[in-house]
């Protein structure tokens, strides 16, 4: 996960929030509020969210999704909120069209694994009905349009394993990161197979080119391929991006890069 910038809210979506709310209010007062009746006009936005996304997953970095087959997802659930200590609320209807709670994502990340899952942490608030968010709540799972997954998760190498070697991880702890990892399956073993072929594919050959230029002492080299080469891997747009800055980072250490004068820029 990196950190996402959705942009300003699209002009097509503020009509039909006050519509839709209007209409809402008394089906939620009258408990009558269900998949059905709630309605899916939020998904107005989905092509504006997956370009701003870059047709990649919210949660999980996959990229080249298509967005007509693909849901637009609540970071606080609509209907339903599962908490920590596996007891539930009632979700967050009223935040069914609001800009600042709607991601795009890939199908397994969005219905297979996070789905109404919203824990908070012991002893936090829970918001009322049309309160604006956050207020007193402190959620455990990160959202990555409000803060830096990175500071919570690190794509940690395991050299001794014969298959999917690099896992993430809570950084330094963090049991938000934990959290995360554990409700959206990012741990999932579909998903280590692409982060071993990742590496495999894309950062491996870039950090040979990096260490044969190192080893010549090739300045010229050096400073072209971590230029070019690094900072276009990257870059938001692709896939994986917080994998790469991992692996990058581990493969590429710290006092080579002081020595060689260059540091290792953070995906955002």
């Amino acid at each position: 996960m990196i950190r996402i910038h959705r942009g300003r809210e699209p002009a097509t979506l503020p009509p039909i929030r006050r519509s839709e709310l209007t209409r809402v209010r008394t089906l939620a007062k009258a408990g009558s509020l269900n998949s059905r009746t709630i309605g899916s006009k939020y998904t107005v936005v989905r092509d504006d969210l997956c370009s701003a996304q870059h047709s990649k997953c919210s949660y999980c970095e996959r990229n080249n999704l298509e967005p007509a087959f693909l849901p637009v997802e609540h970071f606080r659930p609509k209907l339903q909120a599962m908490r920590a200590d596996g007891t539930s609320d009632d979700g967050y209807w009223w935040l069914a069209w609001t800009w600042r709670n709607l991601l795009f994502s890939c199908q397994p990340c969005n219905t297979s694994f996070k789905g109404v899952q919203f824990p908070l942490d012991s002893g936090s608030g829970v918001l009322i009905p049309e309160q604006r968010p956050p207020g007193a709540e402190r959620p455990l799972l990160i959202d990555p349009a409000g803060e830096d997954p990175i500071a919570h998760i690190k794509f940690t190498f395991h050299p001794g394993l014969p298959k999917h070697r690099w896992r993430p991880l809570p950084r330094s702890g963090s049991r938000r990161g934990g959290e995360t990892i554990r409700d959206l399956g990012l741990d999932r073993p579909a998903l280590l197979d692409l982060y071993e072929r990742h590496v495999d594919d894309h950062v491996t050959p870039i950090v040979n080119r990096l260490t044969a230029a190192i080893r010549a002492r090739n300045k010229s080299l050096v400073t072209t391929t971590w230029t070019n080469e690094v900072a276009s891997l990257l870059n938001p747009n692709r896939p994986f991006t917080a994998l790469s800055y991992d692996a990058f980072d581990y493969f590429v250490s710290y006092s080579i890069r002081r020595t060689w004068g260059f540091s290792l820029p953070r995906p955002k």
